[in-house]
């Protein structure tokens, strides 16, 4: 293999991998099977809009506001994960370069690198510590006014309590925001063990404010 066979390898291998960049990060959008909620994720995973439709009492009920908050986001999930999977799925491979060249760059690259294990007490092989909580155990957080608690855990959003009564009377942009802020603080906990916000205190706090 030439050195231009090489680099319009590495071209071709770097357009694919934009096109799948690309393709994962317009992903994520979902609703629930009432179509009463949607959640988005934003480029970068995170949840960026929750919208609520004006009839959503008459469709799913102040006491199945919860379950279909839940239900979008796992639509949400679903949708970026098969992004995921579609985009990772290459149609069509570049043929690789024979075992002996491939070997030798190898070779040169540790050479030119004098790569080696990392020093001890470096966070190389941390990045787990380093992801939301959310993604990583367990996080909660709760809108400004307190009216709305939610508990993401692994990347599944596994509650969401709030104020009843407000949820009467509060119209739906309100409540979309209030639901986006919660979801917000809980998924940008930055550990587990350092969140600023346990699943106990949040709730506690969401009693006080009821």
């Amino acid at each position: 293999m030439t050195l231009l066979d090489e680099l319009n390898r590495l071209r071709a291998d770097a357009l694919a991998l934009a096109r799948q960049v690309a393709a994962v990060r317009a992903s994520g959008r979902g609703m629930d099977r009432a179509g009463v909620v949607e959640i988005v994720f934003d480029a970068d995973g995170r949840p960026d809009a929750v919208r609520l439709r004006p009839d959503w009492r008459g469709a799913v009920g102040v006491g199945g506001l919860a379950a279909a908050v839940r239900e979008a986001w796992s639509a949400a999930v679903l949708d970026r994960l098969g992004a995921w999977a579609t985009a990772t799925a290459d149609p069509d491979p570049v043929v690789e370069a024979p075992a002996d060249d491939v070997a030798a760059r190898r070779r040169a690259a540790r050479e030119d690198t004098n790569d080696g294990p990392p020093p001890a007490g470096t966070n190389a092989g941390t990045a787990e510590s380093a992801l939301p909580a959310a993604l990583v155990g367990a996080a909660a957080g709760r809108d400004p006014s307190g009216r709305v608690v939610a508990e993401i855990s692994g990347g599944e959003l596994t509650a969401l309590r709030f104020d009843e009564g407000w949820a009467r009377v509060a119209d739906e942009v309100e409540i979309g925001a209030a639901v986006l802020a919660a979801l917000v603080e809980a998924f940008g906990v930055g550990s587990v063990d350092g969140a600023t916000r346990s699943v106990a205190d949040a709730t506690a706090d969401t009693g006080r404010h009821a």
